[in-house]
């Protein structure tokens, strides 16, 4: 019982870090995007590098999340650290919903956005599951 309630205590941390990085890596994704644009001779098309921004952002966040939760407490149970950070993420999903559907947004955008809610919790998952960190 002891595990569970820290396990899903540890998972709170998953909002700060996951925010933070979500953001660093749209940065990165948006500098890597105006690269590829710019400077490299390689074309992809807008569609594809939008998405691949919000797949570099989120990928991010989930690694930088389960990084932060395996180095705070290394006996999680994994059933109980995904509890929060999937609601978390369901909410955010169903918020980009919403603001698509009310604010008539372009749907590359909101494509975007539920790329990069998807594959935080995927990485965020499945770096918890093998144990991507080898602590001893």
């Amino acid at each position: 019982m002891k595990e569970k309630l820290i396990s899903i205590l540890v998972s709170l941390i998953f909002i700060p870090v996951g925010v933070l990085a979500q953001y660093f890596g749209m940065l990165i994704g948006e500098l890597w995007w105006y690269l590829m644009k710019f400077v490299s001779f390689v074309y992809l098309t807008e569609f594809t590098g939008a998405l691949l921004v919000g797949l570099i952002s989120g990928a991010l966040a989930g690694y930088a999340s389960s990084f932060c939760v395996q180095k705070i407490y290394n006996k999680f149970d994994i059933n109980f650290v995904m509890i929060i950070p999937t609601l978390i993420i369901l909410a955010a999903v169903i918020g980009d919903i919403l603001i698509y559907v009310q604010d008539n947004e372009s749907f590359l955008a909101l494509l975007q956005k539920l790329i990069r809610e998807v594959s935080t919790i995927y990485i965020f998952y499945y770096c918890l599951k093998n144990r991507i960190i080898k602590i001893n």
